[in-house]
């Protein structure tokens, strides 16, 4: 039980809004989908040599968004609340973010991989 406290803890921190404009903000849970993307798409990068790299990430991460859905609907059966349910428009900036981190490492990381 102690366990699924501490995963609590650590969710519910993550959830902290540092930069708030609204419907529009960002928490550090924004932070971890930034470094997702850039991850998945190293690794779409390394794996897929075709054009199709950005279609493939936002599938990789919508994916990942419908999976929280469901977890978190099939957890709350048994009372186990790891996270709180977001808005819609939180889970499109979750993906936005993460479109952003394949962009900054299609830009920026994979150019110095290169060199």
């Amino acid at each position: 039980m102690d366990l699924i406290i501490k995963l609590k803890n650590i969710s519910w921190f993550l959830e902290t809004r540092f930069l708030d404009f609204g419907i529009i903000f960002l928490t550090y849970w924004s932070i971890v989908h930034f470094f997702t993307g850039i991850l998945l798409m190293w690794i779409i990068s390394a794996k897929n040599k075709s054009h199709y790299k950005y279609p493939l990430l936002l599938e990789l991460l919508m994916l990942w968004e419908l999976f929280e859905i469901f977890s978190y609907y099939t957890l709350i059966q048994y009372g186990v609340i790891f996270f709180i349910m977001e808005p819609v428009s939180d889970i499109l900036l979750d993906i936005m973010v993460g479109m952003f981190g394949g962009l900054v490492y299609t830009k920026f990381f994979k150019k110095a991989n290169a060199n």
